[in-house]
């Protein structure tokens, strides 16, 4: 059975590579870590991921929630939302997307694992 691809849109590094790591470490293959919208929307059309892992605050012009609208315009993936920021406005606006669902940081490894299997239907 092929590995399940997971997109990680995450701009601050440290974080980045320990949700890297820890995917890893669950068996999962993690597409090359994107730290702005355009950069996830053009991994994306790539790579083809089974699931997107985004954070909310994104460097660049675009947030998280914008390229979560860009990217289901083209595809229908699974989306989790990873972030600090649940201030009512943004909660609100990533609900908008239909997420899988949203966490608050920080996220320890058993929480997005279920969260990922659900995500996936598993």
């Amino acid at each position: 059975m092929p590995k399940i691809r997971i997109l990680v849109v995450e701009d601050e590094g440290i974080v980045a590579m320990n949700t890297k790591l820890s995917l890893i470490g669950m068996g999962f293959d993690v597409l090359p870590i994107a730290i702005s919208g355009t950069s996830a929307l053009k991994i994306a059309s790539g790579h083809k991921p089974d699931i997107v892992l985004m954070d909310i605050r994104l460097r660049g012009k675009m947030d998280g929630i914008e390229t979560v609208e860009r990217l289901k315009e083209k595809v229908d993936i699974p989306v989790i939302y990873i972030t600090a920021h649940t201030d009512e406005q943004t909660v609100e606006r990533a609900n908008n997307t239909n997420p899988s669902c949203l966490l608050q940081k920080p996220v320890d490894d058993k929480t997005l694992r279920k969260a990922i299997n659900k995500a996936l239907g598993k």
